[in-house]
Formats: C-alpha cells, sequence, structure tokens
C-alpha cells in the first residue's frame, strides 16, 4: 500500500474532507483490498449520507475480516446516530 497516499487520505477524514478522504481510499483499495481502507471508505459513506453504501461496505468487511461491526465502528463518535438508520 502506498503510505504516503494513505496518510493524505487520513488528513483529509480527520479534518472533515470526506469526500476527497474516499476519493483516495477507493483508489488504494482498488490496487489492494485493505480492512482500514474498507473500514474509512464505509465511515466517509456514512458522513456523506450515502447510507446504503456505507452498509454494503461495512457488512461486507464483517463478512471478510470475520469480526462484528462494532470494533471498526465503535471508534467513531457518529456511531450512536447512525446506527439505528443503517440496521433498524
Amino acid at each position: 500500500m502506498d503510505n504516503r497516499r494513505f496518510k493524505k487520505a487520513e488528513d483529509y477524514y480527520q479534518r472533515g474532507c470526506y469526500t476527497e478522504a474516499l476519493s483516495i481510499f477507493s483508489a488504494l483499495n482498488q490496487i489492494d483490498e485493505s480492512n482500514d481502507c474498507l473500514n474509512y471508505m464505509g465511515c466517509c459513506n456514512l458522513y456523506l449520507g450515502n447510507y446504503q453504501i456505507a452498509k454494503s461496505l461495512l457488512e461486507y468487511l464483517s463478512q471478510k475480516s470475520r469480526i462484528g461491526i462494532g470494533p471498526y465502528l465503535i471508534l467513531e463518535e457518529f456511531i450512536q446516530n447512525w446506527v439505528i438508520r443503517l440496521w433498524p
């Protein structure tokens, strides 16, 4: 993985530039699928209001990694607000 680009995407994410972050995470994930990229892609989509895409990505990540979605989302401050909309 291109660590320089990944760090740039993380910086965008932390600054709230979710469209820019998503673009880089998606490009990196196409080159080499990564759980970290998938998680960030799901979270970016949540922030951007793309709930079904976020749900699909995070469910795929959960199945792929054979763990619950919780560990990936628990660090995100918005989890309590969005889970109800995604998993009724």
